[in-house]
Order: C-alpha cells, then structure tokens, then sequence
C-alpha cells in the first residue's frame, strides 16, 4: 500500500533542510514539516515530506549525507483522515 506522498523523519530541521537543498538540486521536490505527533516518538523532529515516486532517492540522499533518520512512513488518507505506514527501506 503506497500513498502519494512519504515521510523521512530526521533528528532537526537543519538535517531535514539539508535533505530538502540536496533532493531539490536533483529536482526531487520535497519540503520539510514539523513530524506528526503520532510518529514523533523522539521527542521534536522534522521530516521531509515527498512524492513516494521519489522516496527512495531521497532517502539515498540523506543515506549519503550521514544522518540519522528515524523512521521512513507511507502518508495514507482515509474518509478524511491521515493515517502513517512504516516502510521498511532495507
């Protein structure tokens, strides 16, 4: 089950911004948001939201840049209502 958009949730919104610069320089867009609450079980942290058709390039990116990402999760919308599925990126 795959949505339109996906999360890559990262420790802070400088590494969340990094991804967002590099991904867009490879025309991938992508934005970065504050992480839902429902999957911010790390206290604060910021994701980068893009188009699942790009996930697991930008993935790579922030892979290739050192950091710590969190979790990766499918957005799912459902009569109205986000719901968040864990991807397993290995």
């Amino acid at each position: 089950m795959c949505g339109i958009y996906s999360l890559i949730v990262l420790t802070s919104v400088t590494a969340a911004k990094r991804v967002e610069k590099a991904a867009n320089d490879y025309f991938l867009h992508c934005s970065t948001m504050r992480t839902p609450k429902t999957l911010s079980n790390h206290g604060c942290s910021y994701s980068v939201k893009v188009k699942s058709e790009n996930l697991r390039q930008t993935f790579s990116i922030a892979e290739k840049m050192g950091l710590k990402i969190y979790g990766v999760f499918n957005e799912l919308k459902e009569a109205g209502k986000i719901n968040y599925v864990k991807v397993d990126m290995k």
